[in-house]
């Protein structure tokens, strides 16, 4: 989650944070037998790594934000969060969760982390979709650029990574998104252009769980507002 984001939505509760935890949960279900150590680069508030470990899916995992105000650990829950990469990146996991977006130099970024990894090491990489969805919403979290699976594996492929699986998430909300890039438009300067606030308790319950089975039934290859990707480093 975007520290941007903070104080708006709660993700331990909110309907496209769960909806989305529950489809890398799947996506990595394969594999998380192997993973002791997750590494969480632009981590923001650690809730995907977290949740991950407290699931039982990993042993402790090492949140990196430069935004961070400071180092911290918490013993209980097994999670650090650091402002600076170790200098010890050795994982067993690599999150970049809607990370490379926000940097000029996606590859370089990547290539830092692969470079270091150790061999058999799994990467899972979430990105927003598509050029003609970007929007307000982007430039209000500090985006670069939207992706295609086609742009994405060409990505993680350049780094030397192989590819296991990538597909779109979340594809009922492309023409919702659409439409609220035109509202936005017409919309004064000074509104806020986070489109994850907060719904009541009821429209939260039925969007999560109608998300969680449109994720987990549609094969995803044509079109969605996120990509997602798992690679493996041979």
């Amino acid at each position: 989650m975007d520290l941007r984001e903070v104080g708006f939505t709660d993700p331990e509760t909110h309907w496209y944070y769960q909806s989305k935890l529950k489809a890398i949960s799947q996506i990595l279900s394969p594999y998380l037998k192997d993973v002791t150590h997750i590494m969480d680069v632009g981590a923001g508030s650690g809730f995907f790594s977290r949740s991950l470990v407290s699931l039982g899916h990993a042993r402790y995992a090492t949140c990196i934000d430069s935004n961070y105000k400071n180092d911290s650990t918490n013993a209980e829950s097994g999670v650090s969060y650091l402002r600076m990469p170790p200098d010890n990146r050795v994982a067993d996991l690599y999150l970049f969760m809607d990370v490379l977006e926000h940097v000029q130099d996606d590859l370089g970024l990547l290539q830092d982390y692969v470079n270091e990894s150790p061999p058999r090491s799994l990467f899972l990489v979430t990105v927003p979709a598509f050029k003609y969805l970007w929007g307000k919403h982007d430039v209000f979290l500090g985006h670069y650029r939207r992706y295609s699976i086609k742009t994405l594996n060409s990505v993680v492929e350049r780094t030397g990574l192989e590819v296991v699986k990538s597909r779109y998430l979340y594809a009922s909300l492309v023409p919702v998104r659409f439409i609220a890039n035109l509202l936005d438009l017409f919309a004064p300067k000074s509104r806020n252009k986070n489109h994850l606030s907060s719904v009541p308790d009821a429209l939260n319950s039925i969007l999560q769980n109608y998300f969680i089975t449109e994720n987990s039934l549609l094969s995803g290859r044509k079109f969605g507002l996120t990509v997602a990707l798992l690679a493996i480093k041979s």
